[in-house]
């Protein structure tokens, strides 16, 4: 795991490489987390690639890096392989203003994480994930069970306290949604 909020508010970084991506995965990486906050408000961050070998990405993870125009999560973007990814945390791209695209690869479980490793599973994507992206054009995936829900305040069909963010998946996006 690489810390939480390893890099946090490291505004100058413009870059950061973990581990070389090569074919069908990476040079004997064994990082498997990048934890929350890990490059938080990193702001002068244009690019990254996630090693093959994480399968989660924390909270916060790259909330505020207001240069990051490309995040490459898999290697293979016609078919969503090269990726070990699972679950990507709440809010991780919250506020990338200059992101313009996010592929899912095949790997990806929901933001839940897989059911049948300890995860709650569902499938979902929250939209939460990319809010403040103004410049995200597109959000692909290569799982047609993967859904795309808003995290509705109170009032929208859940129970839970005013502001909560969440509502048990239930907030599903049925048109457009601006970011």
């Amino acid at each position: 795991t690489l810390g939480n909020y390893a890099f946090g508010n490291c505004m100058r970084l413009t870059s950061a490489t973990l581990v070389e991506q090569i074919e069908g995965g990476t040079t004997g990486a064994s990082l498997k987390t990048l934890g929350a906050g890990t490059f938080y408000n990193c702001e002068a961050l244009s690019s990254f690639v996630v090693p093959y070998s994480v399968m989660e990405i924390g909270d916060f993870c790259f909330k505020g890096c207001k240069s990051l125009e490309e995040i490459t999560l898999t290697t293979d973007e016609d078919k969503g392989l090269g990726s070990s990814l699972e679950k990507i945390g709440y809010r991780a791209f919250e506020d990338c203003g200059s992101l313009k695209k996010l592929t899912l690869p095949a790997s990806y479980k929901g933001a839940e994480g897989d059911a049948t490793k300890g995860g709650k599973g569902g499938n979902v994507f929250h939209l939460s994930t990319v809010k403040g992206c103004g410049s995200l054009e597109s959000i692909k995936t290569f799982d047609r069970n993967i859904q795309f829900v808003s995290d509705a305040p109170k009032g929208a069909g859940d129970n839970k306290a005013p502001g909560d963010g969440y509502n048990d998946g239930k907030g599903f996006v049925d048109g457009d949604y601006n970011f």
